[in-house]
């Protein structure tokens, strides 16, 4: 189980009211690989199912060297330029 604190963030004044990226294509094996993937976070508490979420980034699979086969790498920089920083 993880001990992740949930993140919250705050939009800055001018943000749009949804912010949605166009799917990455992806192989058949890519694709299979990410739902078990997002199945095990789920399971863990990690993500939470949206149907009607506002705000969707891309998600990416890329192969990985050695025993794992793939590796998720979330694209998140164009929710980052409408949240406010707060860290430097």
């Amino acid at each position: 189980m993880s001990r992740l604190t949930p993140i919250s963030c705050t939009l800055v004044p001018d943000a749009p009211s949804h912010l949605r990226q166009k799917l990455r294509p992806m192989g058949h094996r890519q694709t299979q690989w990410l739902r078990k993937k997002v199945d095990v976070m789920i399971d863990s508490n990690l993500l939470k199912h949206v149907s009607d979420a506002n705000y969707a980034c891309q998600v990416c699979v890329v192969d990985k060297k050695g025993p794992a086969i793939f590796h998720m790498v979330s694209d998140m920089r164009p929710l980052n330029e409408t949240t406010v920083r707060t860290s430097t």
